[in-house]
């Protein structure tokens, strides 16, 4: 016999699990790095921009709720194709757990609150932070509309998670962060860290709805091309390559430029862990595709993710205090474990 949460979650618990809040406590850090590049780039400083909690605390809100939105419209637009995903848990909208009026609601108050909390942060008379998280909403309203019927729209994503770290920064350098060269780099690397999770492993381990469903997605396309040569996953392999070295080429920019520590020494550190975040990134996605077991591909898949966040620390770190860098890191992380023990009894990535 089945017992919570597979076979009939409380119902906080079911939409919870629509919201994806396991994955929740690393969107909500997004505006967080905008606001921190900003601080470095303009003033006043990292250290004294962190010190204003009531700020800090609206954008991880913010953040939060714009992830509560885009998971939820997710949900609900791939519904069809969830409803057939035999090989998956039941999810809360197939199952029942949670209504198409429910799941709805759920995504209308997820973005009230986001571009309430936008509004309350902008500045008149350009409210640059309102119009960067409206941007931010109809970038991924394309995605989750018409995101997998083009080849490569995980770009749409991308692109929406790139202007929620413009959010951030909006709240110190409003429009002026559009031509900041550490927002826009702390910028590209969210944005490559958002498109790879989507576009390389969502992509692959949803491949056989995907592909089901009708869609046209990059792994799809991948492995119809690699296919013809009789290695379906092997063009997906070669494919990450250019990808993370993109990747790579984006931290070292940062490091070498924007966020250079006076001292090589510390850059010199910096380059090698870079390097070696990068090599790690590529094994383990390698690993996760080559796995036949669908529970390690997700553990191989998160601990990619992991090391993507890493990276992106290893970029601010001298300039961010070591403490925050740890609460960065950590708290999505406990985040994720918490919320993926209570809703999926397991600590690990769940299969959804």
């Amino acid at each position: 016999m089945l017992g919570p949460p597979w076979g009939r979650p409380m119902r906080a618990g079911a939409y919870l699990r629509l919201a994806r809040v396991q994955t929740a406590g690393v969107t909500a850090t997004v505006p967080l790095y905008g606001y921190i590049a900003a601080a470095f780039a303009f003033g006043p400083g990292i250290e004294a921009a962190l010190g204003d909690l009531r700020t800090v605390a609206l954008l991880l809100a913010a953040g939060f709720f714009a992830h509560v939105f885009g998971f939820v419209q997710n949900e609900i637009a791939d519904l069809e194709v969830d409803t057939r995903a035999l090989y998956r848990r039941p999810k809360p909208l197939p199952s029942g757990a949670v209504s198409i009026k429910g799941a709805v609601l759920l995504m209308l108050v997820g973005a009230a609150a986001y571009l309430g909390i936008a509004l309350s942060l902008s500045r008149a008379p350009e409210s640059a932070v309102l119009w960067f998280a409206v941007l931010s909403v109809l970038l991924a309203d394309l995605y989750n509309d018409r995101g997998k019927d083009i080849v490569g729209g995980d770009a749409f994503l991308a692109a929406s998670i790139a202007v929620l770290v413009m959010v951030g920064a909006g709240v110190i350098a409003g429009f002026e962060s559009l031509l900041s060269p550490p927002v826009l780099a702390v910028a590209l690397l969210a944005g490559l860290q958002l498109f790879f999770n989507n576009a390389f492993e969502g992509g692959f381990k949803d491949h056989a709805s995907d592909l089901e469903g009708g869609k046209r997605t990059l792994v799809l396309a991948l492995r119809a091309r690699g296919a013809k040569y009789d290695s379906p996953d092997g063009l997906v392999y070669f494919a990450q390559i250019p990808v993370h070295a993109l990747w790579l080429a984006a931290a070292l920019f940062a490091i070498l430029g924007p966020f250079a520590s006076l001292d090589p020494n510390v850059n010199y550190v910096r380059v090698l862990l870079s390097l070696g975040l990068v090599v790690l990134m590529a094994r383990y996605y390698g690993r996760g595709i080559a796995v036949r077991e669908r529970k390690r591909m997700l553990a191989y898949f998160s601990a990619h993710e992991v090391f993507a966040v890493l990276l992106l620390l290893v970029v601010l770190v001298p300039h961010l205090p070591l403490l925050w860098a740890a609460v960065l890191l950590l708290a999505p992380l406990i985040v994720f474990v918490g919320a993926n023990a209570s809703l999926y009894g397991t600590p690990t990535a769940p299969d959804v």
